[in-house]
């Protein structure tokens, strides 16, 4: 949109977007507010946090079989193993929140691309918010 310019290379496709917005519909000007957050979107990396789900994941499982076969304590005040044990039913409880957080998330990037006729083979998350991200500042 900003490289895309008038005959008399003055005014670009964005200028002409903005003064037409300004102009007629001017209650749309409000939609950079609801895209405020797009710079810290598109600094996360889904990948790492695919794969720091999955090794939280293993640690929690891993923490379970070690508390199974942790021996018994030589000492009656020795507590780890019930606070450990209230600890991962907790991290559980919280890391399935996480992973359907994960999966919505996943699925509305799934049809948040199929409306904008995006290949998510092609794009990224973080480059598709990092190219809203530019639109919104542009457009301001």
């Amino acid at each position: 949109l900003k490289d895309t310019k008038s005959a008399d290379q003055k005014t670009t496709l964005l200028h002409f977007l903005v003064k037409v917005c300004e102009e007629k519909y001017p209650d749309i000007l409000n939609f950079v507010d609801d895209l405020e957050h797009l710079d810290k979107a598109s600094k996360v990396s889904v990948e790492t946090l695919e794969k720091n789900l999955k090794q939280m994941g293993r640690q929690l499982q891993q923490l379970e079989k070690d508390l199974e076969t942790f021996p018994p304590p030589e000492d009656l005040h020795d507590k780890f193993v019930t606070k450990m044990s209230s600890f991962v039913i907790t991290a559980k409880e919280q890391y399935e929140k996480l992973l359907k957080l994960h999966e919505k998330m996943e699925k509305l990037y799934q049809s948040l691309m199929g409306y904008y006729a995006i290949d998510v083979k092609k794009m990224s998350v973080e480059d598709f918010f990092n190219d809203l991200n530019n639109f919104r500042t542009t457009f301001m």
